[in-house]
């Protein structure tokens, strides 16, 4: 019955990855198709350095999932780390938002200076993206992985 339940554990992950991928690269093919390829270029290069900030709530969740996953202490483990993707999202948010046009500068040059308004666009999901981390990790903790595919297939 372990073995089932794993095969479906990580059948189940699985189809998330996948979604995940599809919901992160569908953008640009849409762009692609819509605009042309220049655009595409000023849409990926906002998007790779917003891309980049998304290490710190992955390393966070990382981390505190072994204490998140003990039942016992998961409403105390998951107010301690709602506040503090909550404060680190939203300091992500300000910081991304106002250095992006040097940001973009200093590494891509002059010729992606339109790339700034995208990545501060971009920069303004940062609070809810690293809200979904804990979320995500929460459903897996919980072992509510068909609940996560449901939430990541809508």
């Amino acid at each position: 019955a372990i073995g089932l339940a794993a095969i479906g554990l990580f059948g189940t992950l699985g189809v998330i990855a996948f979604l995940w991928l599809l919901y992160f690269r569908i953008d640009s093919v849409m762009l692609g198709v819509m605009k042309g390829d220049s655009e595409v270029g000023i849409y990926t290069v906002a998007y790779k350095l917003l891309e980049g900030s998304l290490f710190i709530p992955s390393t966070i969740m990382i981390v505190f999932f072994p204490t998140l996953a003990k039942q016992q202490r998961f409403k105390e483990v998951f107010a301690r780390l709602l506040l503090l993707l909550a404060t680190l999202g939203l300091g992500a948010c300000v910081a991304l938002y106002l250095v992006s046009s040097s940001l973009i500068r200093t590494i891509f040059g002059p010729p992606f200076s339109a790339s700034a308004a995208v990545l501060q666009t971009l920069s303004l999901a940062l609070p809810s993206v690293f809200f979904c981390h804990l979320t995500t990790q929460s459903l897996v903790a919980l072992y509510l992985c068909r609940r996560y595919m449901l939430v990541a297939s809508l």
